[in-house]
Protein backbone atom coordinates (compact mmCIF):
# COMPACT_ATOMS: atom_id res chain seq x y z
CA UNK A 1 0.00 0.00 0.00
CA UNK A 2 2.87 2.40 0.76
CA UNK A 3 4.02 2.48 -2.88
CA UNK A 4 0.50 3.06 -4.16
CA UNK A 5 -0.05 5.77 -1.58
CA UNK A 6 3.29 7.42 -2.41
CA UNK A 7 2.25 7.69 -6.08
CA UNK A 8 -1.23 8.90 -5.16
CA UNK A 9 -0.39 11.67 -2.70
CA UNK A 10 1.71 13.55 -5.26
CA UNK A 11 -1.41 14.05 -7.39
CA UNK A 12 -3.00 17.48 -7.43
CA UNK A 13 -6.39 18.07 -5.86
CA UNK A 14 -7.76 18.55 -9.39
CA UNK A 15 -6.42 15.13 -10.42
CA UNK A 16 -8.03 13.50 -7.40
CA UNK A 17 -11.33 15.26 -8.11
CA UNK A 18 -11.29 13.75 -11.60
CA UNK A 19 -10.87 10.30 -10.06
CA UNK A 20 -13.45 10.89 -7.31
CA UNK A 21 -15.86 13.49 -8.71
CA UNK A 22 -18.33 12.90 -5.86
CA UNK A 23 -18.35 11.36 -2.42
CA UNK A 24 -20.36 8.24 -1.64
CA UNK A 25 -22.23 8.37 1.65
CA UNK A 26 -24.14 5.60 3.43
CA UNK A 27 -27.33 7.66 3.83
CA UNK A 28 -30.88 7.68 2.48
CA UNK A 29 -31.25 5.02 -0.23
CA UNK A 30 -27.69 3.86 0.54
CA UNK A 31 -28.19 3.51 4.30
CA UNK A 32 -27.95 -0.27 3.98
CA UNK A 33 -24.19 0.38 3.63
CA UNK A 34 -23.89 1.88 7.14
CA UNK A 35 -21.03 0.25 9.04
CA UNK A 36 -21.47 1.80 12.52
CA UNK A 37 -24.49 0.19 14.18
CA UNK A 38 -25.13 3.26 16.36
CA UNK A 39 -25.99 5.19 13.16
CA UNK A 40 -28.92 2.91 12.36
CA UNK A 41 -32.26 4.74 12.69
CA UNK A 42 -33.68 2.09 15.00
CA UNK A 43 -30.94 2.85 17.54
CA UNK A 44 -32.35 6.38 17.99
CA UNK A 45 -28.97 7.96 18.78
CA UNK A 46 -28.27 10.08 15.70
CA UNK A 47 -30.23 12.17 13.21
CA UNK A 48 -28.75 12.55 9.73
CA UNK A 49 -28.75 16.06 8.28
CA UNK A 50 -27.06 17.62 5.29
CA UNK A 51 -24.87 20.68 5.86
CA UNK A 52 -22.73 23.02 3.84
CA UNK A 53 -19.19 21.79 4.24
CA UNK A 54 -17.66 25.25 4.53
CA UNK A 55 -20.14 26.24 7.23
CA UNK A 56 -19.35 23.06 9.16
CA UNK A 57 -15.61 23.80 8.91
CA UNK A 58 -16.02 27.34 10.25
CA UNK A 59 -17.99 26.17 13.29
CA UNK A 60 -16.00 23.09 14.24
CA UNK A 61 -13.01 22.16 16.32
CA UNK A 62 -10.72 19.91 14.29
CA UNK A 63 -8.10 19.65 17.04
CA UNK A 64 -4.81 18.38 15.60
CA UNK A 65 -6.12 17.78 12.06
CA UNK A 66 -4.34 20.14 9.66
CA UNK A 67 -7.00 21.65 7.40
CA UNK A 68 -4.60 23.49 5.09
CA UNK A 69 -3.75 20.68 2.67
CA UNK A 70 -5.11 17.31 1.70
CA UNK A 71 -1.87 15.39 2.20
CA UNK A 72 0.97 16.30 4.50
CA UNK A 73 4.25 15.88 2.58
CA UNK A 74 6.62 15.85 5.57
CA UNK A 75 5.71 12.29 6.54
CA UNK A 76 4.27 10.13 3.77
CA UNK A 77 3.24 7.40 6.21
CA UNK A 78 1.46 9.80 8.59
CA UNK A 79 -1.91 8.87 10.01
CA UNK A 80 -3.44 11.82 8.13
CA UNK A 81 -2.12 10.67 4.75
CA UNK A 82 -3.21 7.08 5.31
CA UNK A 83 -6.74 8.16 6.28
CA UNK A 84 -7.13 10.57 3.36
CA UNK A 85 -5.79 7.94 0.97
CA UNK A 86 -8.28 5.31 2.23
CA UNK A 87 -11.21 7.76 2.04
CA UNK A 88 -10.41 8.79 -1.53
CA UNK A 89 -9.89 5.16 -2.55
CA UNK A 90 -13.35 4.27 -1.22
CA UNK A 91 -14.90 7.09 -3.24
CA UNK A 92 -12.91 6.27 -6.36
CA UNK A 93 -14.26 2.71 -6.03
CA UNK A 94 -17.80 4.06 -5.41
CA UNK A 95 -17.89 2.57 -1.90
CA UNK A 96 -20.13 4.22 0.68
CA UNK A 97 -18.78 5.70 3.90
CA UNK A 98 -20.67 6.53 7.07
CA UNK A 99 -21.38 10.22 7.60
CA UNK A 100 -19.23 11.97 10.20
CA UNK A 101 -20.64 11.87 13.76
CA UNK A 102 -20.83 15.25 15.47
CA UNK A 103 -22.00 16.77 18.72
CA UNK A 104 -22.22 20.24 20.25
CA UNK A 105 -19.61 21.35 22.78
CA UNK A 106 -21.55 23.79 24.97
CA UNK A 107 -18.40 25.07 26.70
CA UNK A 108 -16.63 26.10 23.47
CA UNK A 109 -19.86 26.73 21.51
CA UNK A 110 -18.36 24.66 18.71
CA UNK A 111 -19.11 21.44 16.88
CA UNK A 112 -16.87 18.54 17.77
CA UNK A 113 -16.36 15.20 16.07
CA UNK A 114 -16.91 11.82 17.56
CA UNK A 115 -15.80 10.35 14.24
CA UNK A 116 -15.16 11.61 10.73
CA UNK A 117 -12.86 14.66 10.87
CA UNK A 118 -10.77 13.33 7.98
CA UNK A 119 -13.90 12.63 5.89
CA UNK A 120 -14.94 16.27 6.40
CA UNK A 121 -11.43 17.50 5.61
CA UNK A 122 -11.31 15.44 2.44
CA UNK A 123 -14.78 16.61 1.36
CA UNK A 124 -13.90 20.24 2.00
CA UNK A 125 -10.55 20.21 0.21
CA UNK A 126 -12.00 18.31 -2.76
CA UNK A 127 -14.71 20.96 -3.04
CA UNK A 128 -17.78 18.87 -2.13
CA UNK A 129 -20.17 21.63 -1.09
CA UNK A 130 -22.72 19.59 0.90
CA UNK A 131 -22.19 16.53 3.06
CA UNK A 132 -24.31 14.52 5.49
CA UNK A 133 -23.52 14.50 9.19
CA UNK A 134 -24.89 12.35 11.99
CA UNK A 135 -25.85 14.57 14.93
CA UNK A 136 -26.65 13.25 18.40
CA UNK A 137 -30.43 13.75 18.78
CA UNK A 138 -30.00 15.90 21.90
CA UNK A 139 -27.63 18.25 20.02
CA UNK A 140 -29.66 18.83 16.85
CA UNK A 141 -31.13 22.15 18.02
CA UNK A 142 -27.80 23.51 19.28
CA UNK A 143 -25.98 22.51 16.08
CA UNK A 144 -28.88 23.95 14.07
CA UNK A 145 -28.30 27.29 15.80
CA UNK A 146 -24.74 27.30 14.43
CA UNK A 147 -25.24 25.95 10.92
CA UNK A 148 -28.12 25.37 8.53
CA UNK A 149 -29.41 21.78 8.61
CA UNK A 150 -31.40 20.07 5.88
CA UNK A 151 -33.05 16.67 5.66
CA UNK A 152 -31.84 16.34 2.07
CA UNK A 153 -29.02 17.55 -0.11
CA UNK A 154 -31.16 20.43 -1.47
CA UNK A 155 -28.62 22.72 0.15
CA UNK A 156 -26.74 22.36 -3.16
CA UNK A 157 -29.48 24.41 -4.74
CA UNK A 158 -28.94 27.32 -2.35
CA UNK A 159 -31.98 26.74 -0.15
Amino acid sequence: MADLMKEFIVKTVEDIKLLAPKPYWAVNENSSSIKASDLLPEEGIFKIHFVRTEELIKNSNFREVDMTSLFLPENIKSNNNQRIYRITQHWINKEYLDPPKIHFNAFEKKIEFEDGRHRVKTSYLLGYEVIPVAIHFEDVDAVGNLIKLSDSDVLKQGI
